[in-house]
């Protein structure tokens, strides 16, 4: 009832909504914990996170600092509640520590008009805070890696604000998404070795295939990659990947710079040793 008298006060009045938002929030967080203190459960903590989450989505342009402030405020607080207080299910936390991300993310572009050096330190921050949960053992380590993604939107934002040539943003572009799904199938999703495997290849190819015409240098470093990267986790799957992107990439690019015979014979030579090394050590392995 007060919070509806609130909301009816706040359209009389001319209000600004986004502070009924807030209101609801930090009220219901407030009941919350009163429950908790007479009762095992509580569900006020549904509609503050739910509110905590509508208000973050608001055009913050318009809304001054103590506004912020107090988004920030009800939030940590509604968070304490949700990881000391209740054992809700991993995704409504998961969700809302996403939101949490969200948050800092609109606190630095609230403060820093510059968004390359906003985006720098946001990537910083992220990181500081997942180390930190990490070596805390907040949780388990696999959901830890599935905060990863939030890392990887910050980078491609970056890429995109960055100034340098588009070659290299989408070389940068294909180096976040490959370490995006080595990341979520290495140490999040829960697979069989062989599952496991199967889908990082299907999905990397793929990447490449839309990309292989595009760039040359990166392509290149991957393939190595790949070769070296199959021979320390024993997997021959990504040993051929590499071998097979190292000499698609090859042919392909040689006709794009045929005009140059420098470059196409050292790309060559580089091509024939790493595929001499390969052939040698996979015979090697079969005679043991």
């Amino acid at each position: 009832l007060i919070i509806f008298n609130f909301m009816a006060c706040s359209v009389k009045f001319s209000i600004p909504i986004y502070y009924s938002f807030i209101f609801i929030a930090a009220i219901t967080a407030i009941l919350d914990f009163i429950n908790r203190k007479f009762k095992k459960g509580s569900y006020y903590i549904y509609p503050s996170m739910a509110a905590v989450a509508i208000a973050s989505l608001f055009d913050f342009s318009n809304i001054t600092i103590f506004g912020l402030g107090s988004l920030v405020i009800v939030y940590a607080f509604t968070y304490y509640l949700l990881i000391n207080k209740h054992k809700l299910n991993f995704a409504y936390k998961y969700i809302y520590t996403i939101i949490g991300f969200l948050i800092i993310n609109i606190l630095f572009n609230y403060f820093i008009s510059q968004q390359l050096i906003a985006n720098i330190l946001i990537i910083v921050t992220d990181l500081i805070i997942l180390v930190s949960m990490y070596l805390l053992r907040v949780d388990t380590d696999r959901r830890i890696f599935s905060y990863y993604v939030v890392i990887a939107i910050e980078l491609f934002n970056l890429i995109s604000n960055v100034n340098y040539p588009e070659k290299f943003a989408e070389s940068s572009v294909i180096l976040v998404c490959i370490s995006l799904v080595l990341v979520y199938f290495e140490k999040v999703f829960k697979l069989k070795e062989n599952e496991k495997v199967l889908f990082e290849i299907v999905i990397i190819s793929f990447i490449h295939f839309v990309t292989l015409f595009d760039v040359v240098i990166i392509n290149f470093i991957l393939s190595a990659f790949y070769i070296f990267y199959g021979f320390y986790k024993k997997r021959g799957t990504y040993t051929v990947l590499g071998t097979i992107l190292l000499i698609v990439t090859l042919f392909i690019n040689i006709i794009k710079i045929a005009n140059n015979i420098t470059v196409t014979y050292v790309l060559l030579v580089i091509g024939l040793i790493m595929l001499g090394y390969v052939f040698y050590i996979e015979a090697k392995k079969n005679n043991k």
